[in-house]
């Protein structure tokens, strides 16, 4: 195993996911900021605020369109036009979610 790049990022990263295809990583810090940087080059490709605090958990849809992010609730957002469609009350602090293969149901 070697290191490919080196991200900069504004805070220490709590959570992290590769989409399906390995061609981009999510990160979460925790001043809820969700960072989507293209894996290949270590590019910042887009920087979504979350409005909430410390991101938990972070999951790609299986067809990369959407990222889920656990706060204290979930945020949704699609990443073809990088804005927040929904937030999904949660009741307690998320800190890993995943999506079924179809991407028709997640799991908390």
């Amino acid at each position: 195993m070697q290191q490919l790049s080196r991200l900069e990022t504004e805070a220490n990263p709590d959570a992290v996911a590769f989409s399906q295809d390995g061609r981009l990583l999510a990160t979460g810090d925790t001043g809820g900021l969700v960072s989507i940087w293209n894996s290949q080059d270590g590019a910042l490709l887009r920087r979504i605020k979350t409005g909430d605090a410390s991101i938990g958990g972070l999951a790609f849809t299986p067809d990369g369109q959407r990222l889920a992010a656990g706060t204290t609730g979930i945020t949704i957002i699609d990443l073809q036009v990088h804005q927040k469609l929904l937030k999904i009350p949660a009741g307690d602090w998320v800190w890993h979610l995943e999506f079924s293969p179809d991407g028709k149901w997640m799991a908390i």
